[in-house]
């Protein structure tokens, strides 16, 4: 899968680090400014390989200097 964040950033927020954890996989991710918390921007993260079934997925926040991004949503792709 590929994975994706859509987040919405606006100044204050930007510059945060995050990671996406599925089983022993992660990818990770930095906060960028969109000008906005409202509207998101998607960014890709990587790919990682998911095995069918019930799969839990962890979204950590590693560092962040004020707020968060609004998350609008976490993306898995499959790759074809």
């Amino acid at each position: 899968y590929n994975i994706y964040a859509d987040l919405g950033t606006i100044k204050m927020q930007s510059g945060a680090y995050f990671t996406i954890t599925v089983g022993n996989q992660s990818v990770k991710g930095i906060t960028v400014e969109n000008g906005s918390y409202d509207k998101y921007s998607r960014y890709f993260l990587g790919s990682m390989r998911i095995k069918n079934g019930k799969n839990k997925v962890v979204f950590y926040v590693d560092k962040m200097k004020h707020t968060f991004s609004d998350i609008h949503a976490v993306v898995f792709i499959p790759i074809k």
